[in-house]
């Protein structure tokens, strides 16, 4: 398996991300979907997936708030 540096995506890749529940992990979700997209390029999240405070992380990243 080859590792890609930052910025570098196969041109076939897909990425999937799932945020889970809990108040307390609300807060470091918002950041690591940042820490995700500046490493892998937004482009190349294909998939969310989400419960609880998850959900409502995923809509506001998707509302590109």
């Amino acid at each position: 398996m080859r590792s890609f540096g930052k910025g570098e995506v196969s041109s076939m890749a897909k990425i999937g991300v799932v945020l889970a529940g809990a108040a307390s992990k609300g807060a470091y979700e918002i950041g690591a979907l940042r820490a995700i997209e500046d490493a892998f390029g937004i482009e190349n999240i294909k998939c969310v997936s989400s419960a609880s405070i998850g959900s409502i992380v995923a809509q506001a990243h998707g509302m590109g708030k």
